[in-house]
């Protein structure tokens, strides 16, 4: 191979490298949204639901939680809601539901947040 075609040869290479590199998804970058979370805790005196909101910049709006359970005995509907105001970075607990115990009990909680500009919401199923 001569050194024009050797030029060829690593411009060649180089035009592909770069043109696979130009391909790449651009990284993943978080997501500034709200974002929200129901955790249940198991407690001597039965279940406890906490509605938690998250946010990176400060942020202020509000929620609804509802709880919907079945089981043997029936059903119930809870449902509880209000103001937030999150400061960037933190989370913050929204209220608190509080179930006796009941084994085989399902329920459904929801959360809702809005504020100006967009709305988010999450589901949390479980058996008790």
């Amino acid at each position: 191979m001569n050194a024009r075609n050797s030029a060829a040869a690593i411009a060649a290479v180089t035009l592909g490298l770069g043109g696979s590199a130009l391909a790449l998804p651009p990284p993943e970058v978080p997501s500034a949204q709200p974002r929200c979370d129901i955790e249940v805790v198991s407690t001597p005196q039965g279940t406890r639901l906490r509605p938690i909101a998250r946010a990176a910049a400060d942020l202020s709006g509000s929620y609804r939680l509802n709880v919907e359970t079945t089981g043997a005995g029936g059903g119930s509907s809870v449902s509880q809601g209000g103001d937030f105001s999150l400061h960037a970075g933190q989370e913050q607990v929204l209220g608190s539901v509080s179930l006796g115990h009941a084994d085989g009990t399902r329920l459904v909680a929801r959360m809702d947040l809005s504020w100006a500009g967009g709305s988010t919401h999450c589901v949390r199923r479980a058996q008790l």
